[in-house]
């Protein structure tokens, strides 16, 4: 995935964290008109780098990584 890319999820996640920190993937594709799977397919991809935290069905949340680019 693009740099450019990744930016945008940890821009969309950053914004879209409630109070608990998390974020819905369903909410991060309607921000970034994209579908739901590719979602959650970028969020494991950047669990993998070590940029988020990702649990099916509960949602995203940022590391310190992430949240330091985002």
């Amino acid at each position: 995935m693009p740099q450019e890319h990744v930016e945008e999820y940890l821009e969309a996640i950053y914004d879209l964290a409630g109070k608990d920190g998390t974020a819905k993937t369903t909410q991060i594709a309607e921000r970034l008109n994209n579908a739901p799977a590719s979602v959650t397919e970028a969020c494991q991809r950047m669990e993998h780098n070590g940029l988020v935290h990702y649990e099916s069905h509960r949602g995203v949340s940022l590391t310190k990584k992430g949240y330091k680019i985002a």
